[in-house]
């Protein structure tokens, strides 16, 4: 889920409350869904007038979107999930996204993306993320971003980032501190 508004001081609330990774400041608000969740929701009656309001706004969405490939904002938001899982490969992503593996990989090399540097990428937000929660220690991010091994997530947020975990927790604690 993508949100327009600034970061609360506690993400984790939306965390909780929407069960999936909450990401603020976005360029507008959407939510992606897998599409194994959404053959999970069943509904107890059916109702016709409000299928054809919901229809009628969902055709002109999509005709909206004709110009979005949404496929690098899926998979990073499946990536995301997954890395939460703690089950972090192309088979557990693509299940995720609703694809087989083979079309997931076929789609990477279409985009031109390549799955290590995405997954990557995600790890660093998260990382960033967790940091400024001074009530999170480095060996618990390390986990939450997916790392079995403390060393290993910092010698890769240094290359991600030209500095420490800790060096980073103290530079954004500092701006906090003086925009508060």
């Amino acid at each position: 889920m993508k949100i327009i508004y600034s970061a609360p001081e506690n993400t984790r609330i939306y965390e909780d409350y929407f069960k999936c990774p909450v990401f603020f400041n976005a360029r507008e608000t959407s939510i992606v869904f897998s599409f194994s969740e959404v053959e999970k929701i069943s509904l107890n009656r059916s109702d016709p007038i409000l299928y054809r309001i919901l229809k009628k706004q969902a055709d002109r969405l999509i005709n909206q979107l004709e110009t979005y490939d949404g496929f690098e904002q899926r998979l990073y938001a499946s990536i995301n999930y997954c890395i939460r899982q703690k089950v972090i490969n192309t088979n557990a992503v693509a299940k995720y996204m609703g694809i087989s593996n083979q079309k997931l990989r076929k789609s990477l090399v279409d985009s031109g993306i390549n799955f290590n540097k995405a997954l990557n990428k995600v790890r660093e937000d998260l990382a960033k993320m967790y940091l400024k929660d001074e009530e999170i220690n480095i060996s618990e991010i390390s986990d939450l971003v997916g790392y079995a091994e403390q060393s290993v997530f910092q010698r890769a947020f240094k290359s991600w980032t030209g500095e420490t975990p800790l060096q980073f927790r103290k530079k954004s604690n500092q701006v906090k501190r003086t925009t508060a």
